[in-house]
């Protein structure tokens, strides 16, 4: 909670961890953030609520591990780019930050993103999803209303989360529904309101209330 820091926040090049909440709510920061190539670990919270960072956030190669709110609620520039090492986002992890815009890349090694990781980025407007993912969580992308284009699913995709795409108002043409998954659960597609086409697959055995409302 050291709201007075401002400017940029240089980090030593020597550093290998940034731990949970290190940079907890320092949210008078209005100049870069640059996160050093040797760090491999980034902790739960580190830097969540730090509103004022302008530059664009870049996530180093060599981190493996971004823990959940890492940087929730925290203020960037237009770009997101995210380590090709990490496997798993976690809950909340880019939660609300709201003014990240252009494309949003998910690397091909990430196989899971959990709850709530991208609610409410406003202002991203295309998604390219892994080719080996396999489990998106509830909320993942609710209210992520600026995406535009076809939305793509891997077919390695078995589990899609409650209210997964919720008010993803603007992805147009088809929607293909992988071979693999078995649940459209509640809500999952509710407000995306421009699919002209739905394939729906072998392996569907419940569509729950509102999936596509």
């Amino acid at each position: 909670n050291c709201s007075g820091f401002t400017g940029n926040l240089s980090i030593s090049k020597n550093v290998e961890s940034i731990d949970d909440e290190a940079f907890y709510n320092c949210s008078g920061f209005t100049g870069d953030l640059k996160i050093p190539d040797n760090v491999k670990l980034l902790g739960n919270g580190s830097f969540s609520g730090c509103t004022g960072f302008m530059c664009d956030l870049i996530i180093p190669d060599s981190v493996v591990y971004m823990g959940p709110y890492a940087f929730f609620k925290t203020g960037f520039g237009d770009h997101l780019t995210l380590s090709r090492k990490i496997v798993t986002i976690y809950e909340y992890t880019f939660s609300d930050c709201a003014n990240l815009k252009d494309k949003l890349q998910i690397p091909d090694s990430v196989t899971e993103i959990k709850d709530f990781a991208f609610n409410q980025c406003k202002l991203f407007e295309n998604l390219i999803l892994p080719n080996k993912l396999e489990k998106l969580g509830s909320s993942v992308f609710y209210d992520c209303r600026s995406f535009a284009g076809t939305l793509k699913l891997p077919e390695t995709l078995n589990t899609i989360g409650d209210s997964c795409f919720v008010e993803c108002r603007v992805f147009k043409k088809s929607l293909k529904i992988p071979n693999g998954i078995k649940c459209i659960e509640k809500s999952t597609f509710s407000g995306c309101m421009q699919f002209d086409v739905l394939e729906l697959p072998d392996s569907l055995i419940s569509i729950k209330e509102n999936a596509f409302k």
